[in-house]
């Protein structure tokens, strides 16, 4: 019975240590509250904070699917916005919208332009990497890049991809 005891006794003691965990946030009072309970800063020059899942958004098609590109990018610069940390990795034929010396007038029906989408998502402090064999292949000199692209392969790539992260494909 001893024995027995002993795990009721500290079944008891984790519930109350658990309960007093959670209301210890509600029991902090000014700054601490505020520094307790933030969520994780989103980067950015007037990024919104949220702690909700980071975002990756695989942009894949190129100048043959505009379409298709400009709602993986259209998705990604709300992702970020939003205050969401967001990742996007354009390979493929998307590599070649990297390419700093990408035509301003590309785009699809109402979107803006794919370089202004490129431009506004390093700008709201999204990371946006290109594949270095994707882009070799698509022609674009990767020592001429939209600032703020990085290069990445595989190992890099991986390397960016936050815990956790929603993944969009397009």
């Amino acid at each position: 019975m001893k024995g027995n005891h002993f795990h009721q006794s500290a079944a008891a003691h984790a519930a109350i240590a658990l309960v007093a965990i959670l209301f210890a946030g509600g029991a902090l009072g000014g700054e601490e509250a505020k520094h307790a309970n933030a969520p994780a800063k989103a980067s950015g020059p007037g990024a919104k904070q949220t702690s909700a899942a980071p975002v990756l958004v695989n942009v894949t098609r190129g100048k043959n699917d505009l379409h298709a590109a400009s709602m993986g990018l259209g998705l990604a610069l709300s992702a970020a916005k939003a205050g969401r940390q967001t990742v996007v990795f354009l390979n493929v034929q998307a590599a070649a919208f990297a390419a700093a010396g990408l035509p301003t007038d590309l785009r699809f029906e109402d979107f803006p332009p794919i370089r202004q989408l490129v431009g506004d998502l390093v700008a709201s402090g999204a990371k946006v990497y290109v594949c270095g064999h994707c882009a070799k292949v698509c022609k674009v000199d990767t020592g001429k890049l939209v600032p703020g692209v990085l290069v990445a392969g595989h190992g890099e790539i991986l390397e960016a991809v936050p815990p956790h992260a929603v993944s969009f494909s397009y």
